[in-house]
């Protein structure tokens, strides 16, 4: 019951801000080519944004997931983010996903696995580069990103959850990753409001395995020395924060490659969770930028 009151309740802030905050001062692009499905629920769908100019060479693709605490969200609330990186150079393919509590954790992550080879298959219709793919995410958004790409290299992590995995051709090149949640166990420790409840909704599991499952579940405990390189940011002010401090630790003590953007609290007193939707903050204008930058080196 709680889990269904936090998302009636997200879910009309998420209305709200997509409507009159997040979306205002869009970029230009070329087109926005919405209702692609990647499976047959209507959570499954996809929409590409386009880069309004371009060469006659094929484009660097972005792939991002919006976040909402697995139980909300949807990929509108993160368009206009998806298109400052097309105005950028970059086709991005914006995904929604099922959500929590009636979908769990590998029905999301069966999502993110069965996007990925519906873009794999079908970028190149329109004008997308497979061996230059970068992936992104928010929040939950974040979390499930950086978990399907442990999985990736470690097919074994598919099985676990009973996910037929999907691996590219080509690696991944990059992630860029914005305040997410990346270890199950520690996560109800920062103080985030109901993020004990969000977790057990995604898990769904009795007490019996849920210790097993958070630690299945959370990417941290997971990497491994191919790991992509990873853009990492967050803010001091946001309770999330020493989850992206304890990743980034992480994946240099796998010898990863790791750019990390963390805003000073007293220099960026307003940056808290979700600052990246609010355009028109200095903290995700800087964030945008720095991140772009990041793709890039690695374009």
């Amino acid at each position: 019951m709680i889990s269904y009151i936090i998302k009636a309740s997200l879910s009309f802030v998420d209305l709200f801000g997509r409507t009159f905050i997040y979306n205002s001062r869009f970029p230009k692009v070329s087109r926005i080519i919405d209702g692609l499905h990647y499976g047959t629920h209507k959570k499954q769908v996809i929409e590409v944004i386009a880069p309004r100019y371009r060469s006659n060479s094929l484009l660097p693709i972005l792939v991002f997931f919006h976040g909402g605490g697995w139980v909300s969200g949807h990929k509108n609330n993160v368009r206009r983010i998806c298109a400052s990186y097309a105005q950028e150079g970059f086709l991005v393919f914006n995904v929604n996903y099922r959500l929590s509590p009636k979908f769990g954790f590998c029905h999301q992550i069966t999502d993110v696995n069965s996007a990925m080879e519906w873009i794999i298959c079908h970028a190149n219709d329109y004008g997308g580069d497979i061996s230059r793919l970068f992936m992104g995410g928010e929040s939950a958004g974040a979390h499930l990103t950086t978990w399907y790409n442990t999985a990736v290299n470690q097919p074994e992590l598919f099985a676990a959850i009973g996910v037929r995995g999907f691996v590219p051709n080509e690696p991944i090149r990059g992630l860029v990753l914005f305040y997410g949640i990346y270890d199950l166990k520690t996560v109800p420790q920062t103080g985030f409001p109901l993020i004990g409840h969000a977790v057990a909704s995604l898990l769904s599991v009795d007490s019996k395995r849920i210790g097993q499952l958070l630690t299945l579940a959370s990417p941290i405990h997971h990497i491994g020395t191919n790991y992509p390189p990873c853009f990492l940011c967050s803010t001091e002010g946001d309770w999330l924060y020493p989850q992206s401090i304890e990743f980034a630790s992480r994946i240099t003590g796998q010898g990863g490659a790791v750019e990390t953007l963390f805003f000073d609290r007293k220099e960026y007193p307003y940056a808290r969770h979700a600052f990246i939707l609010y355009h028109f903050m200095k903290c995700s204008k800087e964030a945008l930028k720095r991140s772009i930058q990041f793709l890039n080196q690695y374009v």
